[in-house]
Parts: C-alpha cells; structure tokens; sequence
C-alpha cells in the first residue's frame, strides 16, 4: 500500500489470538500526528523472514523475533493498533525508509504506549527483576512527598541498605544484559516516550518504574560502595544501560529528576566518573 504524500506514517490493526493462533491484520495510514497507535520496540535478530504474517488476506513474510513480539501484544479478546517498523515501513523503498526515519523520534514520542519487546525468558528471573522494580518504586514514591523536589534532594540510602545485597539485582542485571539494550535506538524508542512498558516473558515493568530504580541503584552503589554490594550485577546493571536514559529521563520528567541531579547535571555516567 503506498504511503500517502507528507508525514504519513502506516499501522496495523492486530486481529485478537491467543497462543499459536495465526497473526492477522490489517494495514492503515495516518497523519503522524493524528494516528492512535502503540508502537513495539524490539531487536530484529536474524534477518531472514521464515515466519508468517496474514496481513489483508496475503502472507507477509516476517521475522521470527517480530513473530515473537506479535504474539506477546497480542490481546485475545480485542484488536490492538499497532506499529512495527519492519511491517510498516516498505524496507524494500530506501527513499521511503529514509523518509520514515525521519519521522521515528516524533513517532514513539506520540505513541500511546512503547512495547518494549524483549523476548523469553528462559530462566524464570523476569518475577524476581519485576517484584525489585516494584519494592525499589514503592520506596522512592514513598520518600517524595518528604522532600521539595530541589536539585539533588532525594536522600542517599543507608549504608547497610537491605537491597545492596538482595539477590534480586542479579534478575535485573540479566534484563539490562538482553540484546534490545544494547541498540542505539533505546533512548529515542524507550526514553522519550510518553509512556513504555518493558515486556519480558510474561512480565510486565513500566519503563518510568524501571528509571526510578536504576536511579536508586546508583544512589545505593555510591552509598555502599563496589566491594559491599553485588558483583559483577551492578557493573552490569550500570555499564550496560545507556547513559543516554538519564538525560531522557530529566528531559521528561523535569520535576520529579530535579531531585535525583545536581544541579547543570550532565548524565549519571559523568557523576560516576568523578568518584
């Protein structure tokens, strides 16, 4: 279907499924600025197209990780609008890719929701990664109405902090270890967003809580110290998210990262240089 002229952009309407069901949908375009969609991030992975997408009645060749993630948004009792780049974008048309990619960074800032995509989880640790996330969260939602929100004012953890030890990171790191954080593309497609969820097996961890408790790890790394806390997890947990995510999560969320920086901040990967 070609696109029509200007800042348009093209979706799918996923038909509801359930487990191995076939994936059927449909294709649409919009005005970028006026679609109403959800937008999947994932990794591509191999590029050969073996797996099957029925997409207004003809088979769409497609990926077998985009197959994945298909499957993982796909609701069971009700379509789901969505946008995948590698089906909505002609990737056979290199002017219309590069007029697409153009349009990525207003596209996931507009979007409903980012899925976040990561895949399987083959060892079972997305639970514990998730119930961290929410334990870290309820601390630090907890401790904001006790402080004005001034640059730098979210206190420092105590030294003999419970979680400096808590297995759990170990969880989390294998998250922020997965291929999707490793993509240059992370901070547009997950950061600036105006909300994200990463969907690791069946878990589920909005991205804003994901922040607040890498933000409180750093807080907790610097107060304990590298030899008190876990290893190698929290090098893992620091090195592999891209120091990109803190400036995005200060450009979006300005009042409530007031109280996580100093200051003219830079990025967290500065501060921790300075240690």
């Amino acid at each position: 279907m070609p696109l029509s002229p200007g800042e348009f952009i093209r979706y799918i309407i996923l038909e509801p499924g359930s487990g191995f069901d076939p994936l059927v949908c449909s294709l649409h375009d919009s005005h970028v600025d006026v679609a109403i969609f959800e937008a999947i991030s994932y990794v591509w992975g191999t590029p050969y197209r073996h797996r099957t997408l029925i997409c207004d009645g003809k088979t769409l060749m497609i990926t077998a990780n985009l197959q994945d993630a298909l499957r993982r948004v796909c609701l069971p009792d009700r379509p789901r609008t969505l946008w995948a780049d590698s089906v909505c974008i002609n990737q056979d048309d290199p002017r219309e890719r590069g007029h697409q990619v153009g349009l990525m960074s207003r596209l996931y800032s507009r979007a409903e929701q980012v899925l976040v995509c990561i895949g399987w989880d083959p060892e079972g640790r997305a639970p514990e990664a998730t119930s961290l996330v929410e334990e870290v969260c309820s601390r630090v939602l907890a401790t904001y109405p006790t402080i004005d929100l001034s640059p730098a004012s979210f206190p420092d953890p105590q030294a003999n902090d419970s979680l400096a030890r808590d297995r759990r990171w170990d969880s989390l790191a294998l998250l922020i270890a997965t291929d999707w954080f490793k993509r240059g593309w992370v901070v547009q497609e997950g950061g600036l967003a105006r909300a994200a969820v990463i969907l690791w097996g069946s878990s589920e961890i909005p991205w804003l809580a994901f922040m607040r408790t890498w933000l409180y790890a750093e807080r907790l790394y610097k107060t304990a110290g590298p030899v008190a806390v876990l290893q190698p997890s929290w090098e893992a947990i620091f090195f592999g998210l891209n120091n990109l995510h803190s400036s995005a999560f200060a450009a979006t969320h300005r009042s409530e990262s007031a109280a996580w920086f100093p200051a003219g901040h830079r990025t967290v990967a500065a501060r921790m240089a300075q240690w």
